[in-house]
């Protein structure tokens, strides 16, 4: 009688749902090989919301980090929904992406709790999982990366991102990512409370802490006097003096304009972004004053790796004079704007915050500099007769 019972409950369960349990164990075997190499070619890499007892699948582009992290709960479905984006790396190359371990059953999710995240570099770039309706439980997979160009800095602590059946939502500022996870169970509430750190990602060079420009291979590319402005003023048959202005046209001011641009010639060389990010900022100024070159900073500590200035007042520089015509002379008076172009081999020493490895970038400096205006007069005689 007990035998036939036993055939009555297996004939009762459909082809697809022995199927499932038998999909879910398989998956589960493979999940929990920590390290594997996560295969692009099963899914490609996509970012899509699961629904409800639904499997889950996130796996960034290559070059790419998890940049939002979101979640709601379903307290009829006893299941999370995810909401995972992703965003470009400026300037990151593509590596490997690899899997983590997973969890068992009401068991704990944990990637990279108690080491030293600083020292691996690893970070999020996607995220799967599959649900039971038995366990009300997920099985979850980080899928993670990492470079040996790229290092983590400013690491958080453990910060949790949702209470029970409660919503998370992490956004994640530029080259922000997460470069830990864990997680905990309740059968009670058939939630899992969620823990991450996260970290900024530097480039291995991306601080400057010192520049040195030399002087000894220094070329004049370009040398002269522009004519900026004139003006005359004829009081040959006048017996009084008049006054008179002088300015440099308005026209000329973009030829005067003072520019500057470091060329790399370093292969390796980061363009991150057009700005510096610099350690000691007062050093690379004042070497940078000593050659004449005033670079433009911001009060981030960041140097644009090129600008152009406008000849200005605003800028310091001199646009107009009032002059005196004597009685019976014809004024005409010019202002002169000496010019220069120069190069100046540089190097610099790169560094990323908080690590000692350096590395160098060698390249010229090509400047133009406009220098203060003077003018001259040359007063005709008076007319005779």
């Amino acid at each position: 009688m007990m035998l036939l019972l036993h055939l009555l409950l297996i004939g009762l369960l459909s082809p697809d749902m022995a199927q499932a349990d038998s999909e879910i164990l398989d998956e589960r075997n493979q999940l929990n090989v920590t390290g594997k190499v996560s295969d692009r070619t099963t899914h490609g890499a996509a970012c899509t919301v699961n629904g409800w007892d639904a499997p889950q699948y996130c796996m960034c582009k290559q070059g790419e980090r998890i940049s939002q992290f979101n979640s709601n709960h379903h307290n009829h479905y006893e299941d999370r929904k995810w909401y995972l984006k992703c965003a470009k790396i400026p300037n990151y190359i593509p590596t490997q992406v690899k899997e983590t371990g997973s969890n068992g059953w009401d068991g704990v999710f944990s990637w990279n709790n108690g080491i030293r995240i600083e020292r691996n570099n690893q970070f999020l770039v996607g995220l799967k999982s599959f649900h039971s309706n038995r366990r009300e439980d997920r099985i979850y997979t980080a899928l993670y990366t990492s470079s040996s160009k790229w290092q983590l800095t400013k690491c958080s602590g453990w910060k949790y991102i949702n209470n029970w059946d409660g919503p998370m939502n992490v956004f994640l500022k530029d080259f922000e990512v997460i470069a830990a996870l864990y997680s905990y169970h309740s059968n009670h509430r058939e939630d899992r409370r969620w823990q991450m750190r996260t970290c900024t990602l530097a480039h291995e060079c991306s601080e400057i802490i010192d520049i040195k420009y030399d002087l000894r291979r220094k070329k004049v590319l370009q040398t002269g006097n522009v004519r900026a402005g004139t003006n005359s003023v004829d009081q040959r048959r006048s017996g009084s003096p008049a006054q008179y202005q002088l300015e440099i046209f308005r026209s000329i001011r973009r030829t005067l304009s003072e520019s500057y641009r470091f060329e790399s010639s370093t292969t390796n060389s980061v363009e991150l972004t057009n700005k510096f990010s610099v350690g000691v900022k007062y050093k690379i100024i004042e070497a940078s004053r000593e050659i004449g070159i005033n670079l433009k900073t911001s009060t981030t500590n960041t140097i644009s790796k090129s600008n152009t200035e406008e000849y200005s007042e605003e800028n310091g520089r001199r646009m107009s004079w009032t002059l005196s015509c004597p009685a019976r002379t014809k004024c005409t008076s010019t202002v002169l704007v000496k010019q220069e172009k120069i190069s100046i081999p540089y190097t610099i020493t790169r560094k990323a915050p908080g690590s000692n490895k350096r590395c160098y970038e060698r390249g010229n400096l090509i400047a133009t500099n406009s220098f203060d205006a003077t003018f001259s007069t040359v007063d005709d005689p008076p007319i005779r007769g």
